[in-house]
C-alpha cells in the first residue's frame, strides 16, 4: 500500500454558505440535500412543502414531509452560527402545535456548533413529550480531502429514544376519554374504509380529536374532516390559516370570486371568512350521530366522496393563489 493518504480538513459552513436564508436554506431545500438529511434522521423520501413558511408569528426555515403521507411533517430550523435561545424558543413554539393547522411530527435543529445546554434541552424535550413528536439536533460540518470538492456531513447530537416514545404513547392512550376513544376509532375505521375502496387522498395516522387533516399540496391549506357529537353532524371543509388576517381575507376573497363555479361542482357550501382571526373555512355539513356505529359505513362513504371532490376542485385553485405580503428583507435569524 504505497498510495499517499490525503489530509482531511473541516471547514466552517459560514465560509461556504454566507447567508442562512438565501444560501443554506436554499441549498438544504433541494431534494438531493433533503435526502442527505433524511438519511441522517432515518426518514425516507423527504419532500419539500415550503421554505420560510409562516408559522404563527414566526417563519420556519423549511417545512417538509416524508413521502406522500401527511402524517409525518418535518419542521427544520438551520443556523450557521452557534445555537442560541431564540431558535430554541421557536422550536418550542412549533412543538406546541404550529398554530397553522399543521401538526409537526419531527422538529430538526441544524447548527455547526451546539451549546451543551441546548443539546440537553433537546434530550429533555424528547423525554417529556409523548410519542407523537420527536426532536433532533444535527451538527452540520463541511469536509474536504486535500483539494477535493467539499462534502457536507450531518451528525446526530440529539435524537429521541424510540422505545421510550412507544411506551409513553401507549400509556397516553390509556388516559383518553370515552369520546376521544370513539373519535380515534371513527377515524381509524374511516381510513381503513378509504384504503379498501381505493383513494388518491394522502391519509395519515388517526388521532383522538374531532378533526382529521388531509394534505392538499400547500402547507397553509388543508382539507379537514370533522365530527361533532354535540351538534350531531360531520363535515368536510377547506381550512386555511395565514400569518395575518389581511392575507387570510385576501385568499378567502380570491376563492369567493369563483364561488358559482365551485358550488356547481360541490353543491352549496358554508363560507366562513376570518373574523378577528387568521383562519377561514369553506365547509359542507351532514347530519350524523357517530354514537350510532351502524351508520358509520354511510358516513364513511360520504366523507370519502366529499374529500376527494374538495381535493379535485380546490387543489389547483389553492396552488395558483399568490397572496402578497409586506416586502421585507430576509435576514439571518
Amino acid at each position: 500500500m504505497n498510495e499517499e493518504l490525503g489530509i482531511l480538513k473541516k471547514l466552517k459552513p459560514r465560509n461556504y454558505w454566507g447567508h442562512e436564508a438565501r444560501d443554506l436554506t436554499t441549498w438544504l431545500s433541494q431534494s438531493a440535500n433533503l435526502k442527505l438529511l433524511g438519511d441522517a434522521i432515518g426518514l425516507d423520501d423527504l419532500r419539500l412543502l415550503g421554505t420560510e413558511q409562516h408559522v404563527g408569528e414566526f417563519r420556519a426555515d423549511i417545512v417538509a414531509r416524508a413521502g406522500e403521507s401527511d402524517e409525518q411533517i418535518i419542521i427544520i430550523e438551520n443556523q450557521l452560527e452557534r445555537t442560541d435561545h431564540s431558535h430554541l424558543g421557536q422550536l418550542l413554539t412549533y412543538g406546541s402545535g404550529l398554530g397553522s393547522g399543521l401538526t409537526a411530527t419531527y422538529i430538526v435543529w441544524i447548527s455547526p456548533d451546539f451549546r451543551e445546554e441546548h443539546r440537553r434541552a433537546l434530550d429533555w424535550l424528547n423525554e417529556v413529550t409523548d410519542g407523537s413528536i420527536s426532536f433532533f439536533g444535527i451538527k452540520l460540518e463541511l469536509l474536504q480531502i486535500d483539494n477535493s470538492p467539499l462534502a457536507p456531513q450531518f451528525t446526530l447530537v440529539s435524537q429521541p429514544n424510540e422505545p421510550a416514545k412507544l411506551v409513553k404513547a401507549s400509556a397516553q392512550k390509556e388516559k383518553l376519554t370515552e369520546l376521544q376513544l370513539r373519535q380515534f376509532d371513527f377515524w381509524s375505521q374511516l381510513i381503513d374504509f378509504c384504503k379498501d375502496a381505493g383513494t388518491f387522498l394522502s391519509l395519515g395516522k388517526p388521532q383522538p380529536q374531532h378533526w382529521f387533516r388531509i394534505a392538499i399540496g400547500k402547507a397553509e391549506y388543508g382539507i379537514y374532516w370533522t365530527v361533532s357529537v354535540k351538534k350531531q353532524h360531520i363535515g368536510c371543509e377547506l381550512n386555511f390559516r395565514l400569518d395575518t388576517q389581511q392575507r387570510c381575507q385576501a385568499a378567502f376573497d380570491a376563492l369567493l370570486k369563483d364561488r358559482e363555479i365551485i358550488e356547481s361542482k360541490l353543491g352549496p357550501l358554508v363560507w366562513e371568512p376570518p373574523d378577528n382571526v387568521r383562519r377561514c373555512r369553506i365547509v359542507q355539513y351532514r347530519e350524523a350521530n357517530i354514537e350510532a356505529t351502524d351508520t358509520w359505513p354511510q358516513l364513511f362513504a360520504w366523507l370519502k366522496e366529499k374529500a376527494e371532490s374538495f381535493h379535485t376542485v380546490f387543489s389547483p385553485l389553492v396552488k395558483a393563489l399568490e397572496i402578497p405580503e409586506l416586502a421585507e428583507e430576509i435576514e439571518d435569524h
